[in-house]
């Protein structure tokens, strides 16, 4: 039972990041609005200012040490690399979220870069696709199927250790649980997908380490000059997720 609940912990959280890894290669100050004077619905808000306290804390206490370790060990091209097979691994999110939104040529182009990168690529260790062959990348998720056909994002829900997220996103993570490749890595090693191996546990931490140490001061940067921590980080999200649905 406890392994249930950590495989699914470590899956919710590879979704997440995945879905806005672009978001770190932008600048943040464009965002830059918690002072915003738009009537936000929130009735959360008592929990989601305590989840964002949590969260942060355990981020200085644990996560932060622990990634700043790893990108002082591992080297770039290291790095680089285990980014690259992630990306690549996760290209049914990418490839469903275009198909969702009837955008069938950036489906192939996600389905040609898989297939490239897999090969050439040696496994997705090595971006050949959009390097060599100029293909480019659609990154599209389930949230943003459902923000391109109309669906509100809900009201702000900060997720434990995950951080902001909304309604919206939320269902979209849960759904892309279900098509994310680490989740049967285990029943794809010869075991059920729930116990007898930890290979999609593994898996799982094993891309949070992997983003994180890359850039471990990211959130640090992102969040100095916050006054207000939570409506900083929530209308930096949304604005940030709205923009990429209107991509």
């Amino acid at each position: 039972m406890m392994k249930a609940f950590m495989l699914s912990l470590l899956l919710f959280l590879s979704a997440f990041c995945a879905e806005i890894e672009n978001t770190s290669n932008n600048d943040f100050s464009d965002f830059n609005t918690e002072f915003n004077k738009a009537k936000v619905f929130d009735p959360l808000s008592g929990y989601n200012r305590f989840m964002t306290g949590f969260n942060n804390s355990l981020y200085y206490a644990f996560f932060r040490p622990v990634f700043k370790g790893y990108n002082t060990v591992v080297p770039e091209p290291a790095k680089k690399s285990v980014s690259n097979f992630y990306y690549n691994l996760f290209f049914p999110i990418r490839f469903v979220g275009n198909i969702l939104q009837f955008r069938f040529m950036d489906a192939t182009d996600e389905l040609f870069s898989f297939a490239i990168n897999t090969t050439f690529g040696v496994g997705g260790l090595f971006e050949v696709a959009n390097t060599h062959f100029n293909i480019p990348r659609h990154d599209e998720d389930i949230a943003q199927a459902f923000g391109h056909w109309g669906i509100g994002s809900g009201f702000p829900v900060v997720l434990p250790i995950i951080g902001q997220s909304n309604l919206r996103d939320s269902v979209g993570l849960a759904a892309e649980f279900f098509i994310n490749p680490i989740s049967y890595a285990d029943s794809w090693a010869g075991g059920h997908v729930w116990k007898n191996s930890f290979i999609a546990p593994g898996m799982g931490a094993g891309y949070i380490l992997n983003k994180g140490g890359t850039n471990p001061d990211e959130y640090k940067i992102l969040t100095k000059d916050a006054i207000d921590l939570y409506p900083f980080l929530r209308d930096t999200y949304e604005q940030r997720r709205n923009a990429q649905i209107k991509e």
